[in-house]
């Protein structure tokens, strides 16, 4: 920092006293000195003309030279506004961690145990057992007053995985069975989107091949389909789950035959 931004540097330094609960005097460190300019997640930030930067980072750098980038400069005091120095040391990630997880300052990211998480494991439970009556994400979500994307990550196991593994397993065989039904009666007769005729169209069809009054060919120009298509419906192998195919002993030829050709002879004279 040049002489001017160090001025202003330190006008955002506070004076060395108690910082409350969470002074580095716990330590026994002694009294930490608080940064007072902005603040972000916890951490002073300084304005260097171009970017926002670490306070103590920068101050840091300031008395002991450039850091790599993957250094960091980390807290002995575990108070990320202090700037004081003989409370900073150097580190990397590594070394911050192992150091976060020796003082016990790791939370536990699942479960009830995790400072931050707005349900319990009787919720997911219960979740579970409502979205396996029909209940949708979007009134448990409202219901929970969570978001339902979350209630998606229970469902998949992203979030409250190891709470939820077996009603998750339970779950997925329930819904594997009820989408495999629900498919299966969609993709047949009236339940088909790309269908072009209902259920009556097909005991019409076939009551009309019984009557003897159409063909295939002339069914097929009525409902709008190949007369190969018809033929199928009428003897059960299409719409099968509609009762009163016919047998195939009722099946009729092609219809009428082409006269067949005959030689012409001259006659004598």
């Amino acid at each position: 920092m040049n002489a001017r931004r160090l001025r202003f540097f330190l006008r955002h330094v506070g004076e060395i006293r108690c910082a409350g609960a969470l002074c580095g005097c716990r330590y026994g460190l002694g009294h930490c000195q608080i940064w007072n300019g902005q603040i972000n997640d916890g951490y002073g930030l300084f304005w260097n003309g171009n970017t926002d930067l670490a306070a103590h980072r920068l101050w840091f750098e300031h008395h002991h030279g450039p850091l790599a980038p993957e250094e960091c400069v980390c807290h002995a005091c575990d108070n990320r506004p202090c700037v004081r120095l003989d409370h900073l040391w150097k580190g990397d990630r590594t070394l911050n961690n192992a150091d976060m997880v020796e003082k016990g300052r790791r939370a536990p990211f699942s479960g009830e145990k995790n400072g931050r998480a707005r349900l319990a494991e009787a919720d997911i439970h219960e979740i579970f057992r409502l979205r396996l009556l029909g209940v949708s994400n979007k009134t448990i979500a409202k219901k929970y007053d969570v978001g339902q994307s979350h209630i998606t990550g229970i469902l998949s196991g992203a979030i409250w995985a190891d709470v939820s593994k077996e009603d998750r397993i339970a779950y997925q065989k329930a819904y594997d069975a009820i989408l495999s039904a629900n498919l299966s009666q969609a993709s047949r007769g009236e339940g088909n989107a790309q269908t072009k005729i209902t259920e009556a169209d097909v005991v019409a069809m076939r009551q009309f091949y019984r009557d003897g009054t159409h063909t295939c060919i002339r069914l097929g120009k009525m409902f709008g389909l190949g007369d190969g298509h018809v033929n199928q419906i009428i003897f059960g192998k299409k719409w099968s789950h509609v009762p009163g195919a016919l047998p195939e002993s009722m099946r009729r030829g092609p219809g009428r035959k082409r006269a067949s050709l005959t030689t012409f002879t001259k006659p004598i004279l």
